[in-house]
């Protein structure tokens, strides 16, 4: 997900049924009665009228029950009314508010899935402020035609449908099918299985069989051109990069998916393989600025590039492309961990400038993000967090620069080496999500240095080292760091550059002016 940044949009056309999303917030501490399962399969049919801002659905969860359980507990909106709910095709009782609902269905462990279906209608939560404030955003292209986004990465899944609105679990694989007035398409994750049409409308029908988060399922309605292009990836294998791109816009189409990859071979040198490769790389144009929607990210940039290193270049596409990495394949259990998704997928920008600019653009691209960090409160507040309670600008920024931090620390090859297996490894990757403890052993494991002390000062506080270059008598200085047990570092000596290890035990050296510790800037300093 971007950074929240000032974004001119067209306002919203809003109808009087509609209501802001404003005020919803997903995970915290998980509920008992959600820790009694596991969803393993996600089956939404999605009827929208974008006319009326409404649509119809039917949701179809699959479930492994965990422990006994006397009813089903599902998130969802109270702006939808639920017709009925059937658990493995019997209709239940249920009660439907507070944004709960919850299903009556006595059910013991068993090896048998369970099957809960939900049929439910209404007008969803607009979008007060996409992507940052979520919900759906109701457009039209210049042409008149309907364009019709959709967001939730901090509110969760139940802005739009019935699910287990919480990060340590997500869905081995889902099927998303969408009715739309026909002329209009609907671009969602995965692959298209097929399309039936009558004389009104046309339904699509998408699967992903990838595991995916309930905030990632998405789907972009409106008048689009299709571009495809085939993609080599680093591993010999092929697959679609495709952009669902306006119709008045189709002729930046191709160069936009050339940029793109570009962006996926540089990631492929640093993370492993393009990580839905099986799939495809989709894009669609939003009327929102973007989003990382698992294999269908949303673009809504306006094509505004900028230059590195004399080419075209769009930080959207690169940011949010690199999620499929930072987000969609290496997940955090605990949102008090978004600063993995975040910061990482950050880190990877500036790897990008790193290929495209070489360490020159690689170094100015962290200078920018450290003038961002205010460090006003910890990456990680505390365990079992709500996106509310985590979601901040330093999360980018500050969690990109403690990866910075660490490639000084380990130095290049262990560094890069540890960044690759942590993106590839299946223990970290898919169905297997991350903490910060994982983060810690991993690092410190391939660096061979406990990085603990470090890592958790950087995340659980806003505590900085501080350095002292204090002159002690004619050409001689005493050197030494504060706040942390060690650091290595550089110190600029007159012309020349030395690499020390500086405790709070001051270390005497010999220099005609004043020395300059951390000269290149791979650490946030107390009184930066």
């Amino acid at each position: 997900m971007i950074r929240r940044l000032v974004f001119l949009a067209t306002a919203v056309s809003f109808l009087p049924s509609s209501i802001a999303a404003e005020g919803y917030t997903s995970g915290g501490v998980l509920h008992p009665a959600q820790a009694a399962y596991d969803v393993n399969y996600y089956d939404l049919s999605f009827d929208v009228a974008p006319d009326q801002q409404f649509f119809t659905a039917v949701s179809i969860a699959h479930l492994s029950i965990l422990s006994p359980l006397d009813s089903i507990r599902l998130d969802l909106v109270d702006t939808f009314e639920v017709e009925k709910a059937l658990v493995n095709g019997i209709d239940s009782q249920f009660s439907h508010q507070e944004d709960v609902l919850m299903i009556g269905a006595p059910l013991d462990v068993s090896e048998e899935m369970v099957e809960v279906e939900v049929h439910y209608s209404g007008h969803p939560p607009v979008a007060a402020n996409p992507p940052w404030d979520g919900g759906f955003t109701w457009e039209r292209d210049s042409s008149g035609n309907p364009w019709v986004g959709m967001s939730s990465a901090n509110e969760g899944g139940k802005v739009f449908f019935p699910c287990k609105d919480h990060p340590s679990d997500r869905a081995d694989s889902a099927a998303i099918s969408i009715t739309v007035p026909k002329g209009l398409t609907a671009a969602s994750n995965g692959v298209l299985i097929n399309t039936i049409s009558d004389e009104e409308t046309t339904t699509f029908h998408w699967k992903t069989r990838y595991p995916i988060a309930n905030y990632n399922i998405n789907f972009t309605i409106g008048k689009f051109h299709r571009e495809q292009k085939a993609f080599t990836s680093v591993s010999g294998k092929q697959m679609p990069i495709v952009f669902y791109i306006l119709d008045e816009h189709r002729e930046k189409a191709s160069p936009h998916l050339d940029m793109a990859m570009k962006m996926i071979r540089s990631h492929e040198n640093y993370f492993g393989e393009y990580p839905f490769i099986e799939e495809k790389f989709g894009l669609v144009e939003t009327p929102y600025l973007g989003m990382e929607h698992q294999t269908i990210n949303a673009y809504g940039n306006q094509f505004r590039y900028t230059e590195l290193g004399g080419e075209p270049f769009d930080w959207l596409l690169l940011h949010e492309l690199g999620h499929e990495w930072w987000g969609n394949k290496v997940k955090a259990a605990d949102w008090a961990d978004y600063w993995i998704q975040e910061g990482i997928c950050t880190y990877a920008d500036a790897l990008y400038h790193r290929e495209v600019a070489g360490e020159e653009g690689y170094h100015k691209k962290m200078a920018s993000a450290r003038k961002g960090i205010r460090n006003e409160k910890p990456l990680i507040p505390k365990r079992n967090a709500s996106t509310d309670e985590v979601y901040q600008g330093d999360i980018y920024g500050k969690g990109a620069y403690l990866l910075h931090s660490l490639r000084f620390i380990m130095g290049d090859e262990r560094f890069f080496r540890a960044l690759k297996q942590f993106a590839s490894s299946e223990e970290f990757t898919y169905r297997n999500l991350v903490s910060e403890t994982d983060f810690v052993i991993h690092f410190s494991s391939v660096s061979g240095v406990d990085l603990d002390p470090f890592i958790s000062k950087m995340t659980y506080t806003t505590e900085l080292p501080r350095q002292i270059v204090k002159e002690v008598k004619r050409n001689g200085f005493d050197l030494s760091v504060h706040g942390v047990d060690w650091l290595p570092v550089e110190v600029r000596i007159g012309d020349e550059i030395r690499k020390m290890y500086l405790t709070d035990q001051p270390v005497r050296v010999r220099a005609s002016e004043k020395p300059v510790i951390d000269p290149n800037h791979w650490y946030l300093w107390r009184g930066d």
